[in-house]
């Protein structure tokens, strides 16, 4: 009889191997640098937010300056009345960060609704996604704006994420009004602005979609969820044309040592 491989090698026989196999696992990917869907997020000290709470919706007040150190584009996790949230950071100055992503609440943290987690994530834990729709675009309203004039089918393969922020801009504006576009997930607006209109793309600069006029719910990608741009408004004569749009996801935060514990659960219960 050959001798019993590793079960690094072959499936757990046990709990107990189970979670020495994640444990070494979980520490390989801590270990490492280049995590990419672990996705390590490493939680801010509470003494560097002391207030822990926004100061607005789309704000935090800092107690230490880290303007050259912490850098804007990273992707953020924070938890506010037990609900963890996901965002991007915008800017950072000497005492306030600006966060993209759905709304904070103003309040005190006696009132419960303060921050009780501020998680800062690797720069590969957020995606940019550049899409473009070549041609006439705003003539009408419609769903599927990608698939129409760009003739692309587009759908998330990674785990599970946030659409935390875009931004758009086109190369003719349209002669009379412009089109407004809306990013949908899985056939769902993500943008509150404008009563869920979106943003009304210029030939000028880009136009970033409102810092925290992102739906709480809605924008939530899972794995093979479609993708697409809607035009949600028509433009005015309609001859809008060439398109782009930029999308920034942030992956979820859902570490081996997730797992680890939902194994420890079961062995306890069992």
């Amino acid at each position: 009889m050959s001798p019993q491989k590793p079960f690094a090698l072959r499936y757990p026989l046990n709990f107990n191997e189970a979670r020495q196999a994640f444990s070494s696992l979980d520490a390989e990917i801590n270990g490492a640098i280049q995590t990419r869907e672990d996705m390590v997020y490493a939680e801010l000290p509470p003494w560097l937010i002391p207030t822990k709470r926004p100061t607005t919706t789309s704000t935090i007040t800092t107690e230490v300056d880290l303007e050259t150190t912490v850098i804007p584009g990273c992707p953020v996790l924070y938890i506010q009345g037990d609900v963890p949230y996901y965002g991007r950071l915008k800017t950072v100055s000497s005492t306030t960060w600006t966060i993209q992503g759905p709304p904070m609440t103003v309040g005190t943290m006696f009132a419960g609704d303060g921050i009780h987690g501020f998680f800062l994530g690797y720069a590969n834990s957020i995606v940019q996604m550049n899409l473009r729709i070549p041609g006439l675009y705003g003539a009408g309203a419609t769903t599927t704006a990608l698939l129409t004039f760009s003739g692309q089918y587009l759908t998330w393969s990674g785990s599970r994420a946030r659409l935390v922020a875009f931004k758009a801009r086109h190369a003719t504006n349209d002669a009379t009004v412009n089109p407004k576009v809306n990013i949908l997930v899985d056939g769902a607006r993500v943008s509150t602005n404008d009563a869920n209109l979106g943003i009304q793309p210029l030939v000028a600069n880009w136009v970033w979609n409102p810092d925290v006029a992102i739906h709480a719910t809605n924008y939530v990608v899972e794995t093979d969820d479609a993708i697409e741009v809607e035009v949600t408004a028509a433009g005015g004569t309609g001859d809008a044309s060439d398109l782009s749009v930029t999308l920034f996801i942030a992956y979820e935060k859902r570490a081996v040592s997730d797992i680890l514990q939902l194994v420890n659960r079961y062995q306890d219960e069992g």
